[in-house]
């Protein structure tokens, strides 16, 4: 939510709700898909993560996995977005 105040008596707010991707595609359907693969299109093109066989993992590695996070927003021009990003949650458990 963002709050506005220009002047001492005009206030005005604005709502932004935000998606899963699992809530995005029941609400938006083929538009979140489009979406959702524009974004990972452009993580891919820009070689932001390397695969990695799981089999080569170590069992501490494969714990101290990140999960990547999906959120999809309608824009005021209908567009829908699509936002990626790590659940750095877990990490505050092993790093100082």
């Amino acid at each position: 939510m963002l709050h506005v105040c220009d002047a001492p008596s005009i206030y005005a707010t604005q709502h932004v709700i935000t998606y899963s991707l699992k809530q995005g595609i029941a609400k938006f359907g083929e538009a979140a898909k489009q979406a959702a693969m524009k974004e990972m299109k452009q993580l891919h093109d820009r070689e932001c993560f390397m695969p990695i066989n799981p089999k080569t993992m170590s069992t501490t590695e494969k714990k101290r996995v990140l999960e990547s996070l999906t959120f999809l927003t309608e824009k005021k021009d209908g567009l829908i977005k699509c936002r990626q990003c790590a659940n750095g949650n877990p990490q505050c458990q092993w790093m100082d």
